[in-house]
Parts: structure tokens; sequence; C-alpha cells
């Protein structure tokens, strides 16, 4: 699988493969939802017209860059810590 089309294909299946075996493990193992919801309930949950991308993109990434800031461990996070112009949660 040299070829560009090989390598896009293998990327494609190992995707739904990933969501496959998130929906079997969700499914055959009794998951509750709030636990791990299946994927279709997040896709669900993502089409939902009252949901506020700009305040879960926000909050997501002030705290993937807190994890990522060499200082994260000297100092306290605040939950105002978002400086884009959403309101933070």
């Amino acid at each position: 699988m040299n070829s560009k089309l090989g390598r896009w294909t293998l990327a494609i299946l190992a995707h739904i493969a990933l969501i496959v075996a998130w929906y079997l493990f969700v499914r055959i193992g009794n998951v509750p939802r709030f636990v791990m919801p299946s994927p279709g309930a997040t896709l669900d949950a993502f089409l939902q017209p009252n949901y506020d991308w700009w305040v879960a993109i926000c909050s997501r990434s002030s705290q993937a860059w807190r994890l990522r800031s060499p200082s994260a461990g000297r100092r306290r996070w605040k939950r105002s810590s978002c400086r884009c112009s959403c309101r933070s949660t």
C-alpha cells in the first residue's frame, strides 16, 4: 500500500474500525451513557441546535493549553483562563 489511495484507504478503514470498536464496547459492555456515550449519542448531542460550540471549544482548548504549559504545575488554573470572546463556564 505505497500508493496515495492505499494510504487514504487504510486511514479511513482505521477510523471506521475505531468507531465500530467504540460502539461494540458500549453496546456489549452495557456501559452507562453518562460514563461513555455511544457514537450515535455523541453525534446526536453535537447536532443539537442549542449546543454551545464556542464555550466547548474555549474550555477544551484552554484545558489542553494548560496541560502543555511548562508552568502548569506552579500556578493554579482559574476558570476565567479562556481568552477568547466566549463566556467561560
